[in-house]
């Protein structure tokens, strides 16, 4: 049965299966449908099961509460309220929710599913388009003061909104404020830029060579460097510089 029960102006039913989070692979998070009763409109509940993770990652996860408390734009998901429960250790995010998912995972059923797309490829026209929204919300974030750089942008972090083709930019937990050039090493291996990888030194600009790997994605279907079987070897073919068995990144 789906669980049903009230909390402040929401009220939660449907609840998802419990999953890994998908950035630090350390943490489980569940994410109901619920209804906001005050505003009149359906809303994301995620909880968030922060017992056991390290202060860094429970920091990480309060640095994405507040980033998205600050984003005013409408290429982002909208964030509504957000609670830490004491008791059962875990945070509380309230947020616009978006039905169709992820634009990867919206792009395959279709790809794979619908009769009158399976087998054709995305329109340039389309990507394009999908590209536009996307380019508008990084200049949101890299015209802020100082400039916010995402860090982990990829098809799985980016939502779509299928009725309107309308893209919204998710997973703020690896951004910063640029405040200076050496940042630390973060993203998905297979989106990162030759810079994250070398020695830690860049910009904003990271995030425009994260967009090229996810155009790639939606033209040949493949995530990028699919044929890799490991970090080193995404690390190789992006750098041009092989490493041993027993460096580490």
């Amino acid at each position: 049965q789906p669980a049903a029960f009230m909390c402040s102006s929401v009220s939660v039913w449907d609840l998802a299966p419990s999953r890994r989070c998908t950035c630090c692979g350390e943490c489980d998070y569940d994410r109901y449908r619920g209804f906001d009763t005050k505003r009149g409109h359906d809303v994301a509940w995620n909880e968030i099961i922060v017992s056991g993770l390290p202060e860094k990652e429970k920091e990480r996860f309060a640095s994405e509460v507040e980033l998205l408390r600050f984003l005013k734009n409408e290429h982002f998901i909208k964030y509504y309220s957000s609670w830490y429960d004491e008791k059962q250790d875990k945070i509380i995010l309230i947020t616009q929710i978006v039905t169709s998912g992820t634009l990867n995972k919206w792009a395959r059923k279709r790809w794979l599913t619908c009769s009158y797309v399976k087998g054709k490829q995305l329109s340039m026209e389309v990507i394009k388009r999908w590209s536009l929204q996307i380019l508008e919300a990084l200049n949101y974030l890299h015209t802020r003061d100082p400039p916010i750089i995402h860090r982990d942008l990829k098809c799985s972090n980016i939502f779509i909104d299928g009725k309107t083709s309308t893209i919204l930019i998710g997973d703020l937990g690896l951004s910063r404020r640029r405040k200076d050039a050496q940042m630390s090493i973060a993203g998905t291996p297979e989106f990162m830029a030759p810079e994250i990888f070398a020695n830690g030194v860049y910009d904003e600009k990271v995030d425009i060579y994260a967009l090229g790997m996810c155009i790639l994605e939606l033209i040949t279907k493949k995530v990028p460097y699919s044929e890799c079987t490991s970090i080193r070897d995404i690390y190789t073919k992006v750098t041009g510089v092989r490493i041993s068995h027993c460096d580490e990144l």
